[in-house]
């Protein structure tokens, strides 16, 4: 499920950032991503060198997922956001969950 979100914050950030205001069209659609991909890398990712510690890495996960469900329903894609930011919350309990009864 992680994975799938992750996928899906780098395609809710594209679809936003082209849907953005004119000047920035281009340059907010390719970016957002590549600056979500670069903040992944450093942090989050599992050989990461700075790797945020456990108990803030779900709650800083879900702070990127729910940030890019938030920004697909500025774009006009409620429905979408929505679930994003729900199926978020759903992934960060569950990893709360499945850490605590180890």
């Amino acid at each position: 499920m992680a994975f799938v979100l992750e996928v899906s914050m780098l395609a809710a950030l594209a679809y936003a950032g082209f849907r953005a205001a004119p000047p920035f069209t281009v340059v907010a659609g390719i970016g957002l991503p590549f600056a979500a991909i670069i903040l992944w890398g450093l942090f989050f990712a599992p050989r990461a060198a700075r790797r945020i510690p456990w108990p803030w890495l779900p709650l800083a996960s879900l702070g990127l997922f729910a940030a890019s469900g938030f920004l697909l329903v500025a774009a006009g894609q409620s429905g979408l956001g929505v679930a994003m930011v729900v199926i978020a919350f759903a992934n960060t309990v569950l990893s709360f969950w499945l850490r605590r009864k180890d």
